[in-house]
């Protein structure tokens, strides 16, 4: 009797006949999205790397999965065993080396984030993280996370989640069971591509981040894997040949052409989506003059084959290396990704490979998934113990309380010699720290603290209120001194860890309007009834002055409408 050997069972799940070409396909994907992230050359639409990768999983992962259902449910187990051995040891190595390397280079708030994005990677929701974050007008200036090219990781996960439950429950009908299937697909396929479109016209993160409106991409790989071979078979040679071509041909102009656009991706991923459809079906059947035999060449199969390794560390190296180094010129930035070339090739080595075909591991799907689950695990407690072990963010010393000159100009000019004499008056003090002579910043005895006397010059004219180039005139000294201070105070308000949540109450009101909406709610403070009516209309720029103007209005009974809206 023939014994079937954990490895050739194991390969069985996997297609048939090898294609060389999808790894072409990859090869081509990670390239363009490297050259984006690293700002090299023309390829402002680079990030369609990222597309190609979502139809091309969606053919292989659907062609698994049909010839896995032969033994019905219980292959789900055996999948997702396998997909936690290929996909999880790299990754969490990625997440663990990020974490330890961005307590050396990132400030503590950096830090801080990281952890939490790491914990959001491991769970495979960092997606909706990033959506969110990208939702909001402040969090969206900060600098990109170590980990934001793990948004396409948690689709895909997502994905294989809850995409071979759906094709199981299909492929249990006994009758038209390939019209239905592909019914459900048309069907779902219709719904994502509609939210897409409609989602990036008024949330445009959502639908770059979300599976629900990333899933027709995916699905459109999925129908090729059911029908590709029946249509292909229907198409002379050299139509597919031609069809190969014009798909490398729309995937490449994609990258080229498209550039940064806030219409993306709607309906315009249909362009690089059914590029990478046309070179998938292209590739079926033999043809003499199709690209195939570019796609198979050794140096494109070699990166494609370690195409996942690749994306995982060169966006981290370019991040981290940027905020230990400042920007990176373009000679670095290439030293950068060929570094993370050499480090992919040795993961996929050392460990990708291993774990992947490890005839142990593949006896028995149980070990593949207790090994995803210890790995996941290991990611959260990494971040979590990073979270609970802080770096402090201030000095832990006191800061001196500063006195502020306050000039006052004199605005009549017929005024006596005599009544134009300045008077010194009290000082006006405020919070900012001063530097004293021991401590540049910082004072062990506030009440020992050196100050800076402020002085008023009135007089019984009438006066006005200094102009800025005034004010920053008469505390030049304080400014010049302000400039040496390098550590936080401890008696900063608000705190340091506070600051990005201290916004004006308009926020948490309601009336600062967001993307996609137009219409204000009525926004009214101070007097509603007062005869004299201010407007604070604008942006956030406009919405940092509410608090002054709040207490304005009250004081004077005015009433204050707010029209604000973010960017």
């Amino acid at each position: 009797m023939l014994r079937v050997t954990p490895r050739v069972r194991d390969a069985a799940a996997h297609p048939a006949r090898f294609r060389a070409d999808i790894e072409g396909m990859r090869a081509i994907a990670v390239v363009f999205v490297l050259l984006y992230h690293a700002a090299l050359g023309p390829f402002g639409g680079g990030y369609v790397g990222v597309d190609v990768f979502f139809v091309v999983s969606g053919f292989l992962i659907t062609g698994v999965l049909l010839r896995d259902f032969g033994d019905g449910a219980r292959s789900l187990p055996g999948f997702w065993a396998r997909r936690a051995r290929r996909l999880l040891p790299a990754s969490v190595l990625v997440i663990m080396a990020t974490i330890v390397a961005g307590r050396f280079v990132l400030d503590p708030l950096a830090q801080r984030s990281l952890a939490r994005d790491a914990v959001a990677a491991g769970a495979f929701v960092v997606n909706i993280v990033f959506a969110r974050r990208a939702s909001d007008y402040f969090t969206s200036q900060l600098a990109p996370s170590p980990l934001l090219h793990f948004w396409s990781l948690a689709v895909e996960e997502q994905f294989y989640l809850v995409w071979p439950l759906l094709l199981l429950a299909f492929r249990r009908l006994r009758r038209r069971r390939t019209a239905v299937l592909l019914t459900a697909i048309g069907a779902l396929w219709v719904a994502s591509f509609v939210a897409s479109i409609l989602v990036t016209k008024h949330h445009g993160p959502w639908a770059f981040y979300l599976l629900p409106t990333r899933a027709w991409e995916l699905l459109s790989g999925a129908a090729v894997a059911i029908v590709g071979h029946r249509v292909a078979t229907g198409i002379p040679s050299a139509c597919r040949a031609a069809l190969g071509w014009v798909g490398v041909g729309a995937v490449c102009s994609a990258a080229l052409l498209l550039g940064e656009r806030p219409d993306f991706p709607g309906w315009i991923a249909l362009w690089p989506v059914a590029g990478t459809v046309a070179m998938v079906l292209g590739g079926m059947g033999a043809t003499s003059h199709g690209p195939q035999r570019l796609l198979s060449s050794p140096p494109l199969v070699w990166i494609g084959r370690r195409s996942y390794g690749i994306y995982l560390w060169h966006w981290p190296a370019l991040v981290l290396l940027a905020a230990a180094a400042g920007p990176l010129v373009a000679w670095q930035r290439c030293l950068v990704l060929c570094g993370s070339v050499v480090i992919a090739a040795l993961t996929y080595r050392a460990l990708e490979n291993p774990v992947r075909h490890s005839p142990w591991l593949a006896l028995r799907p149980r070990r593949g998934l207790i090994l995803g689950a210890g790995l996941i695990a290991f990611a959260l407690a990494t971040a979590a113990v990073s979270i609970g072990i802080p770096q402090r963010l201030d000095s832990g010393r006191i800061a001196a309380p500063a006195a502020i000159v306050v000039p006052k100009t004199r605005t009549s000019t017929a005024a006596s010699p005599a009544t134009t004499a300045p008077q010194i008056t009290s000082p006006v003090t405020t919070s900012a720290p001063v530097p004293s002579s021991a401590t540049p910043g910082f004072s062990p005895d506030p009440s020992t603290s050196p100050t800076v006397t402020a002085t008023t010059v009135s007089s019984p004219a009438e006066d006005a209120i200094a102009t800025v180039a005034d004010i920053v005139a008469a505390n030049d000294v304080a400014l010049a001194q302000s400039v040496l201070i390098h550590d936080v105070p401890a008696n900063l308000r608000p705190t340091l860890s506070a600051a990005a949540a201290d916004k004006p109450s308009i926020y948490r009101d309601g009336c600062m309007l967001s993307d996609g909406q137009s219409t204000p709610e009525p926004c009214v403070y101070g007097d509603p009834a007062w005869a004299t009516d201010v407007v604070l209309f604008g942006d956030s720029h406009a919405a940092q002055w509410f608090p002054a103007l709040q207490q304005i209005a009250e004081a004077h009974h005015w009433r204050l409408e707010v029209l604000t809206k973010k960017g």
